[in-house]
């Protein structure tokens, strides 16, 4: 609004106030003329049925201010004995994936949690899409109206924490004797450490395996890897699959779809960036024998870029997958929608010479504000969400991830038996997690580190030459130079 135009708006409401006050006073000197030029007798009459009215309509105020009283207590004394806790979440999979039953376990949490805290109502803000979730957050925390305890994910945990929006929990985790660290997978509570504080706890995780066409091994007569597999076990079978099946010039058989360096390089023992996002590693010798491994696997195809459809169609051995997409199209209904013309499964991902059998986990996070007036009450409903074997057992059962409770993971009695799951596996998968640090800048230092070294396995340059030069740009970036 341009300053004439609020001073016209001033303007035009004074005249309005002028003009109701005119009407006001017009409408009253009216009446008291008629009333002035009213009859004695018909003024006697009519002044007894108005002191009637008075009476009655005095009556009817004090009835009121009763019946308001009345309920202004109860509200108060309602106000009094209960206490209102707030918690928000998104209503979809934080995996993107179908059949996630995360809301009616948060609900049957807030059941129990409000049987065993008589008084206190947890006000559930639900509804709000995952894709809208962290902009709805950031907009209740500029505004000073976030709620008392919310579930964050992994790529915006680290940005609430710097900027201190959310409360440190040691405290709590040190002086409750009811609380035990030693319970959650360390990848899972180290997903929730912001520069050695612990700002979180974890729900739930996810981490990445590597799906495999049993079909195709079986008809080539290769044996399914264990779960010690190597890059050398991978690499060979991958060759041995990869072919020209009906002779026409081209590859139609592959050994792998969506195998990143990325992928590797963690196996090979290595992250790309330091927790603080200060530091990159992408010249280290172990990330540069990652991506000349990779460089490696995809040169087998003679070019050809396979596709997801190459192996939903059954042609290709491996592929890397989140749990959540293994869990789902393992599961009627979503097990007739893809991969249903090979029998499949997933092993850990193939260790590199430097590193181990390691999975990316992923992992939802439950914090609480930093400015709540119900810190330990919060910090209850917290615990109820993570350390309650009860609730955690759900997760385990009717979410898509996997516990984060080391106990409850590894009970063989905790699945369902229809669900084609190697609990041995998700317990591996979870002992030899990986966190890929999120920092503020994280994923526009991540496009270009990732430009950068599809740029060097592309070219005809020197691999290792053009990851130093890389180094050096993405430090620029790091340091806003």
């Amino acid at each position: 609004v341009q300053q004439g135009d609020r001073v016209g708006a001033v303007a035009v409401g004074r005249d309005r106030t002028k003009l109701y006050q005119h009407d006001f006073k017009q409408a009253e000197s009216s009446r008291q003329d008629s009333a002035g030029n009213m009859d004695r007798a018909d003024r006697g009459g009519i002044g007894t049925v108005m002191k009637r009215k008075k009476k009655i309509f005095l009556a009817g105020c004090l009835c009121a201010l009763a019946v308001s009283a009345v309920l202004a207590i109860a509200v108060i004394n309602r106000s009094e004995k209960e206490t209102i806790l707030k918690f928000a979440m998104f209503s979809d999979s934080n995996w993107g994936v179908s059949g996630d039953n995360t809301s009616k376990i948060v609900e049957q949490a807030i059941k129990e949690f409000e049987e065993e805290h008589p008084g206190v109502k947890v006000v559930y803000e639900s509804g709000i899409r995952k894709e809208d979730y962290t902009e709805w957050l950031e907009g209740k925390i500029l505004l000073g109206e976030e709620p008392d305890i919310f579930m964050v994910s992994a790529d915006v945990f680290n940005i609430l924490a710097s900027k201190g929006a959310l409360l440190d929990l040691r405290e709590f985790m040190d002086e409750d004797q009811t609380f035990r660290e030693d319970r959650f997978y360390h990848v899972a509570i180290e997903s929730g450490e912001f520069e050695q504080k612990q700002y979180a706890l974890p729900y739930e995780s996810v981490p990445m395996l590597m799906a495999v066409n049993i079909t195709l091994l079986n008809e080539l007569q290769i044996d399914l890897p264990e779960n010690d597999w190597t890059w050398s076990d991978f690499h060979a079978i991958c060759r041995r699959v990869t072919r020209d099946t009906d002779s026409d010039g081209k590859i139609d058989q592959f050994g792998v779809y969506n195998y990143t360096w990325k992928d590797a390089a963690y196996t090979n023992g290595t992250l790309l960036f330091d927790k603080n996002g200060k530091e990159n590693y992408v010249s280290h010798q172990d990330v540069i024998n990652a991506v000349n491994y990779v460089h490696k696997i995809n040169m087998l195809t003679d070019g050809y870029l396979v596709t997801a459809k190459d192996f939903e169609s059954g042609t290709v051995a491996f592929s890397p997958m989140l749990l959540s997409e293994y869990r789902m199209y393992k599961n009627y209904p979503y097990s007739i929608e893809k991969y249903n013309n090979f029998e499949w499964t997933c092993l850990t991902m193939p260790a590199g010479p430097k590193g181990d059998n390691i999975s990316e986990v992923d992992t939802l996070l439950t914090a609480i504000s930093s400015r709540s007036n119900y810190r330990k009450l919060a910090w209850e409903f917290m615990k109820k969400l993570t350390c309650d074997e009860g609730i955690q057992e759900r997760v385990a059962r009717e979410s898509k991830g996997v516990s984060v409770l080391k106990d409850v993971t590894e009970n063989t009695q905790v699945y369902d038996p229809e669900d084609e799951i190697d609990r041995s596996l998700l317990s591996l998968s979870m002992q030899k997690g990986v966190i890929v640090p999120r920092f503020y800048q994280y994923d526009e230092a991540m496009r270009i580190m990732d430009e950068g070294v599809q740029e060097a396995m592309e070219s005809e340059k020197n691999i290792k030459a053009s990851l130093i030069a890389l180094h050096k740009k993405i430090d620029s970036f790091l340091k806003n130079e």
